[in-house]
């Protein structure tokens, strides 16, 4: 995985924990939100920092593991 596969992947997380786009991406118009905003940022940071950013992974990876579990199960 390179980095920016890596950063996306942590850009999935973060939106689905708040419902918003990383610092950088571009929000839909009709949000009338800019992902670059001051409040934004400062909560990537915080978040990326964080031990929730970790829990956040394992619980996705989890979350992943058990579809995977349940579709071998189905073959």
């Amino acid at each position: 995985m390179d980095a920016n596969e890596r950063f996306e992947i942590i850009g999935e997380l973060y939106q689905r924990r708040f419902h918003r786009l990383r610092p950088g991406k571009d929000e839909a118009a009709a949000t009338y939100r800019d992902s670059g905003d001051d409040e934004n940022v400062a909560q990537f940071k915080a978040w990326r920092n964080s031990e929730q950013a970790f829990d956040d992974a394992l619980e996705c990876i989890s979350r992943l593991n058990y579809q995977i579990t349940k579709l071998e199960d189905q073959l």
